[in-house]
Protein backbone atom coordinates (compact mmCIF):
# COMPACT_ATOMS: atom_id res chain seq x y z
CA UNK A 1 0.00 0.00 0.00
CA UNK A 2 1.26 3.48 -0.84
CA UNK A 3 1.90 5.99 1.89
CA UNK A 4 -0.37 9.01 1.52
CA UNK A 5 1.22 12.33 0.66
CA UNK A 6 -1.22 14.01 3.05
CA UNK A 7 -0.55 14.51 6.74
CA UNK A 8 -2.55 12.62 9.34
CA UNK A 9 -3.58 15.96 10.85
CA UNK A 10 -5.57 16.84 7.73
CA UNK A 11 -7.30 13.48 7.78
CA UNK A 12 -8.09 13.88 11.49
CA UNK A 13 -9.52 17.35 10.87
CA UNK A 14 -11.84 15.90 8.25
CA UNK A 15 -12.86 13.11 10.62
CA UNK A 16 -13.50 15.52 13.50
CA UNK A 17 -15.57 17.65 11.16
CA UNK A 18 -17.73 14.63 10.40
CA UNK A 19 -16.38 14.36 6.86
CA UNK A 20 -15.40 10.69 6.87
CA UNK A 21 -16.46 10.28 3.25
CA UNK A 22 -14.24 13.20 2.18
CA UNK A 23 -11.33 11.77 4.17
CA UNK A 24 -11.75 8.43 2.42
CA UNK A 25 -11.94 10.05 -1.01
CA UNK A 26 -8.90 12.23 -0.29
CA UNK A 27 -6.92 9.19 0.84
CA UNK A 28 -8.04 7.32 -2.25
CA UNK A 29 -7.13 10.18 -4.59
CA UNK A 30 -3.69 10.58 -3.03
CA UNK A 31 -2.77 6.89 -2.91
CA UNK A 32 -4.69 5.32 -5.78
CA UNK A 33 -5.98 2.49 -3.60
CA UNK A 34 -9.47 1.04 -3.84
CA UNK A 35 -12.37 2.57 -1.92
CA UNK A 36 -12.38 -0.38 0.51
CA UNK A 37 -8.63 -0.01 1.20
CA UNK A 38 -9.01 3.74 1.70
CA UNK A 39 -11.91 3.17 4.10
CA UNK A 40 -9.83 0.67 6.08
CA UNK A 41 -6.88 3.06 6.25
CA UNK A 42 -9.08 5.95 7.43
CA UNK A 43 -10.73 3.67 10.01
CA UNK A 44 -7.30 2.57 11.30
CA UNK A 45 -6.23 6.20 11.62
CA UNK A 46 -9.43 7.09 13.47
CA UNK A 47 -8.99 4.13 15.82
CA UNK A 48 -5.34 4.98 16.54
CA UNK A 49 -6.27 8.57 17.29
CA UNK A 50 -9.16 7.49 19.50
CA UNK A 51 -6.90 5.19 21.53
CA UNK A 52 -4.35 7.99 21.97
CA UNK A 53 -7.06 10.40 23.06
CA UNK A 54 -8.32 7.91 25.62
CA UNK A 55 -4.86 7.46 27.08
CA UNK A 56 -4.47 11.23 27.26
CA UNK A 57 -7.76 11.66 29.10
CA UNK A 58 -6.78 8.96 31.63
CA UNK A 59 -3.51 10.77 32.24
CA UNK A 60 -5.45 14.02 32.80
CA UNK A 61 -7.65 12.35 35.42
CA UNK A 62 -4.64 10.92 37.23
CA UNK A 63 -2.93 14.31 37.19
CA UNK A 64 -5.99 16.00 38.70
CA UNK A 65 -6.22 13.33 41.39
CA UNK A 66 -2.55 13.80 42.27
CA UNK A 67 -3.03 17.56 42.59
CA UNK A 68 -6.10 17.11 44.80
CA UNK A 69 -4.29 14.62 47.04
CA UNK A 70 -1.23 16.86 47.36
CA UNK A 71 -3.45 19.84 48.30
CA UNK A 72 -5.31 17.77 50.89
CA UNK A 73 -2.05 16.49 52.37
CA UNK A 74 -0.76 20.06 52.55
CA UNK A 75 -3.93 21.24 54.31
CA UNK A 76 -4.21 18.31 56.72
CA UNK A 77 -0.51 18.12 57.59
CA UNK A 78 0.92 21.65 57.43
Amino acid sequence: MCQPAIPDELMLLLLKDGSRREAIELYRDETGVSRAEARQAVNRLAKRHSERSQIGSYADVILVLLVVVSVLVGVLFP
